[in-house]
């Protein structure tokens, strides 16, 4: 067990962000402190806890309420943990929080980058998509799911359906799709995680003319 009667006092100490859960409103904290679990502290949770989480010690006097559950702290190198608890210790000193690291635990191993349409209309009145970058360097990881060819005219069209597992809390619509290696992705849904150490799935199609 870790005890720390002063954040200070310790080495290795770094800034972090703390965003408020499912948004991206955050708070800056200047000494926070990172320790992995022991292996009694693992033992006693029951497998409940991994041994890549983390346990963010964060001084109350820059972080006068407890991070709710759900919640997200970034540190210095953009990586992202989910808050999954919180014990609040040394005499209200400061908030430990079990953390994890989404991205990692669910192997998202590439990245893509998301795009929004703002509507207009073209010269004859028809609704106009004009996309633009929203995020880039999102963790992801693809998965194909089936595809289906379908005779159009004199084209042969290949729909793809893939499963796109993200870690961050993104709100996105039918206005938003994916760009991956120069292929473009259509955001058709999604299945919000019913648990906060669960990811977020985007069911993408992809369409492609096979000539």
């Amino acid at each position: 067990m870790l005890i720390i009667a002063d954040l200070a006092h310790f080495d290795g100490l770094e800034p972090i962000t703390l965003l408020a859960p499912g948004t991206a409103d955050g708070i800056a904290v200047g000494q926070a402190l990172r320790r992995r679990p022991s292996r009694r502290e693992l033992e006693a949770s029951g497998g409940k806890y991994l041994a890549e989480d983390v346990r963010w010690h964060l001084p109350a006097e820059e972080v006068a309420e407890a991070p709710l559950p759900g919640a997200r702290i970034v540190d210095a190198d953009h990586e992202s943990w989910t808050v999954l608890a919180v014990d609040r210790e040394t005499l209200g000193s400061r908030w430990a929080c079990w953390s994890r690291n989404l991205a990692i635990a669910g192997g998202l191993d590439e990245t893509v980058t998301l795009q929004q349409a703002a509507w207009t209309k073209d010269p004859h009145g028809a609704p106009l998509a004009v996309w633009s970058t929203y995020r880039t360097g999102v963790r992801a990881r693809v998965q194909p799911v089936e595809a289906d060819v379908r005779q159009e005219r004199d084209q042969h069209l290949t729909h793809r359906r893939y499963r796109v597992f993200v870690a961050e809390p993104l709100a996105l619509d039918d206005n938003f799709r994916l760009l991956r290696d120069g292929r473009l992705y259509h955001i058709v849904g999604y299945d919000r995680p019913q648990r906060i150490d669960e990811l977020l799935v985007l069911h993408c199609l992809e369409y492609m003319d096979e000539g």
